[in-house]
């Protein structure tokens, strides 16, 4: 990695770099140490205690290289159990932040309005209105969307229209013994992850079409998500004045998540360089392969 070129002046700093990373994701930063290079970003990837990672030797391995703890522990998802990982995706970011961090340049701009590519540089408005700008000769994108004022030209797109959708629902009263969630055998409430007594997460995954349809909004959730717990023995406490009768379970959707699973493949043009970003399991891999530097 050549040195930089600092400039700054009053509201603006300026950067110079033979090579860039735009990024946001896990594997961006994977490339980014992989290949020292330092990396700006106006967001990364935000993950929630759904998002949890089922127990597998290669992640084992990976947690294992990285330092973080690897162990598991078994979920109780009623009709059986499910072996999760106590690390997961948040933690590997964090860690991957900090190699990263202690060895290359960092930029990180956590603005809505994104960056802008304005005479030959990438513009980066920081929140406190500081103006970043970074020129590069190659720009290696992994997140296109970041940059709000170009557009490229897109070669394939892969899950085309498909979606992740995670609807947060809340019992009106608490449920017994709701265990750690119920895993069900439809992609509509393919999954409900309990976070207490009172608050789960059901877990879809729709297209385009279905997303639109009433039979799939957030009030279909809940009646699906009641009556799949109800199937795998989950009530609410017994009555005061009968305690012989449970009572039955009544949730109330609060708030929708919509997570993309669409992957856009682009097509290299002039200095920016679109890497193939990899699934899960392909960064895994990289990471055991890759030669990590000294914390």
């Amino acid at each position: 990695m050549a040195l930089p070129i600092f400039q700054h002046s009053k509201g603006m700093i300026e950067y110079e770099y033979d090579e860039v990373v735009v990024g946001g994701n896990i594997s961006s930063l994977v490339f980014a140490i992989e290949n020292k290079l330092p990396i700006i970003s106006t967001r990364w990837e935000d993950f929630q205690m759904y998002d949890r990672l089922e127990y597998d030797e290669r992640w084992v391995e990976t947690f294992d290289k990285v330092g973080i703890p690897s162990d598991h522990w078994e979920a109780d998802y009623k009709t059986h159990t499910k072996k999760i990982m106590s690390s997961g995706l948040s933690e590997l970011l964090g860690i991957l932040h900090l190699y990263h961090g202690r060895h290359y340049p960092k930029i990180y701009c956590p603005f809505n309005d994104g960056m802008y590519f304005h005479e030959g540089k990438m513009r980066i408005i920081a929140s406190n209105k500081f103006d970043f700008h970074v020129k590069a000769n190659t720009y290696h994108v992994f997140d296109a969307e970041q940059i709000k004022n170009k557009s490229f030209e897109v070669e394939s797109i892969e899950n085309k229209k498909e979606f992740r959708i995670v609807d947060y629902l809340i019992a009106k009263k608490p449920l017994r013994y709701p265990g750690n969630g119920v895993q069900g055998n439809d992609f509509f409430v393919n999954e409900i992850i309990t976070k207490n007594v009172r608050e789960h997460y059901a877990i879809s995954y729709l297209n385009s079409r279905q997303i639109n349809r009433h039979n799939y909004a957030d009030y279909s959730v809940r009646f699906k998500a009641q009556d799949i717990m109800k199937a795998a023995g989950i009530t609410g406490y017994a009555r005061a004045d009968k305690p012989h009768l449970f009572r039955g379970i009544s949730l109330r959707p609060q708030k929708r998540e919509i997570y993309s699973l669409e992957k856009k493949n682009y097509k290299n043009v002039d200095n920016f360089r679109f890497p193939n970003v990899q699934h899960r399991w392909g960064v895994c891999e990289s990471l055991l392969k890759l030669d990590l530097p000294a914390l």
